[in-house]
């Protein structure tokens, strides 16, 4: 947290040092004190308002700048952060598994049920459509249910009714009928019971109040990026003095925005000092490797949500024909 001006403080019962000191709080509640910090210096410092929290689950930091109401009558929204709210599928279905276990109780797992490997497949398929529907809940809403219909459809009693139609469709079923060609196999023909405790899972993971939160596609990855370039610095899980922290936190900044190499070299030079020649070649591999992996990433994320809004498109148009409702 950002220092407060220094308390004077007592050593054996005489002045002793400067403490950075700047919150009474416990170790859970400090991130909630940060956070109303930065709301409540916003308009003096920055002159604008946060409006908007992307939140990653826990709302307490969220709801302790609602209730102190630090913009008057101005109301600051939350926002869930669609990365976090596609995990939320992945413990939702291991719960389920947890909950089914007992006397009397047949487990869903196991071969040809819930595994590991499915929940998995589940969970990315439903951040598949959030991914590829941003803007639209109705659209999220849909896609989200489809994926609950598709897995679960069996070769005795297919439903693929919300699968997006045409031949460029992602459901291989309703592009072979558009084709006129075979319905192919199912690859699960996961067993009613499993089904059917599936589905309330969906139900609550596709309301329209959490599909609005997370409508714009926001995550958290900026900041987590960032604070992993922080904790390569100083750990986390240690106290460190405040010189420590600050001194991480402005490298880490540095090294964020600009690079390691020009970071290394920009700060060698506030000391009157030149990197060797060594450092600044392996500073700058550091760079290349970072760029690279970040471009292929986004290249991959970027392809896979143009084909499924593509594929999804040309299939809302195929559902459409001229005087045949």
């Amino acid at each position: 947290m950002a220092p407060s001006p220094a308390v004077r403080t007592m050593t054996n019962g005489s002045p002793a040092t400067n403490a950075k000191k700047n919150t009474s709080s416990k170790a859970g509640q400090m991130e909630v004190e940060a956070g109303k910090m930065l709301f409540e210096r916003s308009l003096q410092k920055r002159n604008l308002r946060y409006t908007t929290v992307v939140c990653d689950g826990d709302s307490r930091t969220y709801n302790a700048v609602r209730d102190a109401k630090v913009y008057g009558y101005v109301e600051v929204q939350k926002e869930d952060c669609i990365n976090h709210v596609q995990k939320r599928m992945r413990t939702a279905a291991r719960n389920l598994l947890q909950t089914h276990r007992g006397v009397g109780k047949r487990s869903l797992g196991g071969r040809g049920r819930l595994t590991a490997d499915l929940i998995d497949k589940l969970a990315l398929y439903y951040g598949r459509a959030l991914k590829s529907h941003v803007g639209d809940v109705d659209a999220m809403h849909r896609a989200v249910m489809a994926t609950y219909y598709h897995v679960t459809s069996t070769d005795g009693s297919p439903n693929h009714t919300f699968c997006p139609a045409g031949e460029q469709s992602w459901c291989r079923h309703n592009a072979a009928t558009a084709k006129g060609e075979p319905q192919p196999k199912h690859n699960y023909n996961l067993p009613s019971d499993v089904a059917e405790a599936l589905l309330p899972v969906y139900k609550h993971l596709s309301e329209k109040s959490l599909l609005q939160r997370c409508v714009r596609g926001k995550t958290q990855n900026s900041n987590e990026s960032f604070h992993s370039v922080i904790w390569s610095l100083i750990s986390k899980d240690q106290h460190s003095s405040l010189f420590a922290v600050e001194a991480a936190v402005a490298e880490a900044v540095l090294r964020f925005n600009t690079g390691n190499k020009h970071a290394s070299t920009a700060i060698l030079g506030e000391m009157n000092m030149n990197a060797m020649v060594t450092n600044s070649k392996r500073a700058q591999e550091k760079d290349l490797r970072r760029s690279t992996g970040s471009a292929k990433k986004r290249a991959a994320s970027l392809g896979l949500a143009n084909i499924v809004r593509r594929r999804h498109r040309d299939g809302m148009h195929a559902d459409y024909a001229p005087g045949a409702f």
